[in-house]
């Protein structure tokens, strides 16, 4: 359906589709089983509301997709950050024992 897509956690759709092939097709979330139940269902076909979450408006993938980037951006400049550190620790400590040895 235009607008939406798969959902990206694919655990969760994972999830989804077992309850799907348990109830031949038809929607896990729903408790009635009929014609109106059958994925897509008719009430995501016909309002765009997906209540298990299968499929995500686009808006809603794309502000997910931002946050795992920027998430990753910061673990990355974490990752630098504290390599710098170990190695001005490093560079600490030879100019120390250097120090120790010239006063030897």
């Amino acid at each position: 359906m235009k607008g939406f897509r798969l959902n990206p956690d694919t655990d969760y759709v994972a999830g989804i589709l077992k309850g799907l092939q348990k109830r031949e097709g038809h929607c896990p979330c729903r408790v009635n089983v009929d014609d109106t139940t059958l994925c897509p269902c008719d009430e995501f076909v016909g309002k765009g509301i997906c209540k298990c979450d299968l499929f995500i408006p686009l808006e809603e993938a794309e502000a997910e997709a931002e946050a795992e980037e920027e998430e990753a951006e910061a673990e990355e400049e974490e990752a630098e950050a504290e390599e710098e550190e170990a190695e001005e620790e490093e560079e600490e400590e030879e100019e120390e024992e250097e120090e120790e040895e010239e006063e030897d």
